[in-house]
């Protein structure tokens, strides 16, 4: 009876394990002209698009559509922070598409940060037979000790 309990024990805690990673599977997400804005000092934008997290996330076989998505904060200290189609933590992309025409991310005031990933795996990532589309997207930070930090079909 004891090892019934410890086998069960174990067998639950293998499949939270599982569990835990973030999944995107055969899917189409459409965010077309998504807006997302925080305004005001030290004001935070988060703007997720298709992202799975955790460890051996992935994305597979997925449309991620977020063309002229927008994500903006102002104010000193600002951040404003875009993600479209992330997988992290030893994450990865597999057969899919991730369309991000004309996404823009902006961080206006001083000591602003702006950073906009799109079609990146993290971590050990891998991307493979994907198409990552990020024509005239935009990542911007302007202000005085301002950084702005973009990363477009990177595995790392």
């Amino acid at each position: 009876m004891k090892t019934a309990r410890i086998v069960t024990a174990l067998a639950l805690v293998l499949s939270s394990a599982v569990v835990m990673a973030g999944e995107i599977k055969d899917s189409e997400i459409h965010a077309g002209q998504a807006r997302n804005s925080a305004t005001q000092h030290n004001s935070r934008a988060y703007q997720w698009i298709g992202v799975a997290t955790g460890d051996g996330s992935q994305i597979k076989s997925t449309t991620i559509q977020a063309g002229e998505a927008r994500n903006r904060a102002s104010g000193a200290d600002s951040v404003a922070f875009q993600q479209i189609g992330r997988a992290s933590d030893g994450g990865r992309i597999i057969d899919s598409e991730i369309r991000a025409q004309h996404a823009s991310n902006t961080a206006s005031g001083s000591g602003s940060r702006a950073s906009q990933s799109i079609g990146v795996a993290r971590n050990n990532g891998l991307i493979k037979n994907t198409w990552v589309d990020a024509s005239n997207a935009r990542n911007s930070a302007s202000g005085s000790q301002s950084v702005a930090d973009q990363r477009v079909g990177i595995a790392d």
